[in-house]
C-alpha cells in the first residue's frame, strides 16, 4: 500500500509541474489544434511566404507584402567561431502592452471542415532558434541548418485588409531553420533567405505518459537503494 501510495504521489508532482508550466505559457501546451505539424515559413527581402498547416488549421499564403521582423543579432560577415542566430519576431508589444500585428499577405486556407478561397492574413510570429558557431571551412557557399521553436498569433480575415474581423489562431511548433551563406573574401555573408520548416510536435499525452514513467522508475530506485 506504502508502495503504491508513493508512485502515485511521484505521478501527482509531475502533473503538478506540467501543470504550472503550461499556465506559463501563453499558448495552451495541451490544445493539439494549435500546432503546426507540416509547411514552412520562407523569410525572405522579397517578401515573406508560408505554408501553415496543422491537424485543424491550414494557411497558405502567395501574395502580399514585405513584413517588419526584428531579427536577432547575428554576424554579417561570419568567420570560423561567429555565433549565428537565426530567430526573428514581428514587431514586439507596443507601449500599451498589446502584441502588434503585422500584415502578412494573402492566400487561402482552411479552419475545420470549411475551406476559404481567399483570406487576408495578420498577425504576430516568433521564431526562436538555437544558435551555433560558424563553421571552419572554405568552400564557396554553404546550407546551415538549427533547429527553432516557435509561437504565433494569426488573424485570418475574409474581407480586404488585416484588421476587419475573422478568425484569431494562437499557434505553436518546431522545426529545422536552414539559411545559405556565400562565401565573400575571407568570410560568409547570409544571402538573406531564410527557410524555417514545420515539423511533427510530438504529442503531449506521450510526453505526459513517459515523465509520469520516469518518475515511478525513479521512486522504485529509490526504494531499491534504500533497501540495501
Amino acid at each position: 500500500m506504502r508502495k503504491a501510495w508513493k508512485v502515485w504521489m511521484s505521478s501527482l508532482v509531475v502533473l503538478l509541474c506540467v501543470s504550472r508550466m503550461a499556465g506559463a505559457d501563453p499558448i495552451s501546451a495541451f490544445d493539439p489544434t494549435n500546432v503546426i505539424t507540416s509547411g514552412s515559413y520562407i523569410a525572405d527581402p522579397a517578401g515573406d511566404v508560408f505554408n501553415l498547416m496543422g491537424p485543424v488549421i491550414d494557411m497558405h499564403q502567395n501574395a502580399g507584402f514585405i513584413t517588419p521582423k526584428d531579427f536577432a543579432a547575428t554576424c554579417d560577415a561570419c568567420m570560423a567561431g561567429d555565433i549565428v542566430n537565426l530567430s526573428f519576431r514581428h514587431p514586439p508589444l507596443d507601449s500599451a502592452g498589446f502584441t502588434q500585428f503585422v500584415e502578412l499577405g494573402s492566400g487561402s486556407g482552411r479552419i475545420g471542415d470549411q475551406t476559404y478561397p481567399a483570406l487576408t492574413f495578420s498577425g504576430s510570429l516568433k521564431f526562436n532558434a538555437t544558435t551555433f558557431v560558424f563553421p571552419d571551412i572554405d568552400d564557396p557557399f554553404v546550407f546551415l541548418e538549427t533547429p527553432f521553436t516557435f509561437r504565433g498569433w494569426v488573424r485570418a480575415a475574409t474581407n480586404p485588409g488585416p484588421y476587419t474581423g475573422g478568425a484569431e489562431f494562437r499557434l505553436r511548433g518546431a522545426g529545422i531553420a536552414i539559411a545559405r551563406f556565400v562565401r565573400n573574401g575571407n568570410a560568409y555573408r547570409p544571402d538573406g533567405r531564410v527557410t524555417y520548416d514545420f515539423q511533427p510536435v510530438p504529442e503531449p499525452t506521450s510526453m505526459l505518459l513517459l515523465s509520469t514513467g520516469l518518475s515511478a522508475l525513479g521512486a522504485a530506485g529509490w526504494r531499491r537503494r534504500r533497501s540495501d
